[in-house]
């Protein structure tokens, strides 16, 4: 049962300084990018009758005939059913609002439920992503699927582009990656995080470099920040935001000096204590 004191947080970063780092245009060229293909997945929408005409709109889609023509395109997806994991709660937890029977999907089947019933079931959305990946290697997109969450396989995978070319952009729209690309890029690359329109709201390009620059000191506790104030699977203080959160990490020497415990993995389980008590007792009694 979860404390009362606590509740389930939105992912978000501090919105107000990444605003601030929006740039009007992406630079052009053969520019590698890395696409969180997941939101595509409900987005493309499936005015189909067969799964190979589902498998094809996507294919039309991601192949960026219209999106990112002539250019090293990389989609990585989620894994489903592999092992246990943080992201199984979160699919278990989307699965027990809206699913269907598992399906036997072939391209030559006809589709017989609704798409986000479909897409509700993993089985399903696992067998989809293997004829998915089959017809996108076969036009030249690179795929890559991680063992549960996609986040750290789209932010390895755009990093070890980085490394060889001048830029690399990345598509998607999660907070989570934002804040490892905030935490593991090395100063000097070139990475650009679009986020793709959403809900009424324009699509953003970020410029990450800028960004780390931008959150001064606070780059350097981000990660702790982003899971102490809460995420899809972690739990936040009620009433208490991250923007309040991380103004404090800013501004106050010291919280982030008791924060470096737990970046230290020979630490002691007493010293972690200490400095979790004393952190939430800041949070809920300064925020």
């Amino acid at each position: 049962m979860q404390c009362p004191c606590v509740k389930r947080q939105r992912l978000a970063a501090p919105s107000r300084i990444v605003d601030s780092q929006l740039v009007d245009s992406l630079a052009q060229g053969p520019i590698p990018v890395v696409i969180d293909v997941g939101h595509l997945l409900h987005m493309v929408v499936w005015n189909t009758r067969s799964y190979a005409d589902v498998i094809q709109g996507y294919v039309s889609y991601m192949y960026l005939q219209r999106h990112y023509p002539n250019r090293l395109v990389v989609v990585a997806f989620d894994g489903y059913g592999a092992q246990p994991s943080t992201k199984a709660v979160e699919q278990s937890g989307r699965a027990s609002k809206v699913t269907s029977a598992t399906i036997a999907v072939s391209p030559q089947i006809n589709t017989s439920t609704r798409q986000e019933k479909f897409l509700g079931n993993g089985t399903n959305k696992a067998l989809l992503i293997k004829l998915d990946s089959a017809e996108l290697n076969s036009v030249g997109i690179l795929t890559r699927q991680a063992s549960a969450d996609a986040d750290n396989l789209i932010v390895s995978t755009a990093l070890e582009y980085s490394r060889a070319g001048p830029e690399v952009h990345i598509v998607c729209k999660d907070a989570g990656v934002m804040i490892s690309l905030i935490d593991r890029k090395p100063r000097g690359e070139s990475i650009t995080l679009i986020q793709p329109q959403s809900g009424g709201v324009d699509r953003k390009y970020v410029d990450i470099d800028k960004l780390q620059v931008s959150l001064g000191p606070l780059k350097d506790v981000i990660l702790f920040a982003h899971a102490f104030t809460g995420t899809d699977t972690t739990s936040a203080a009620y009433r208490r935001g991250k923007a309040q959160a991380s103004e404090l990490l800013r501004e106050i020497p010291s919280l982030r000096e008791e924060i470096s415990i737990f970046y230290n993995k020979d630490a002691y389980e007493d010293g972690i204590a200490v400095a979790g008590f004393f952190l939430a007792w800041y949070v809920v009694e300064r925020i």
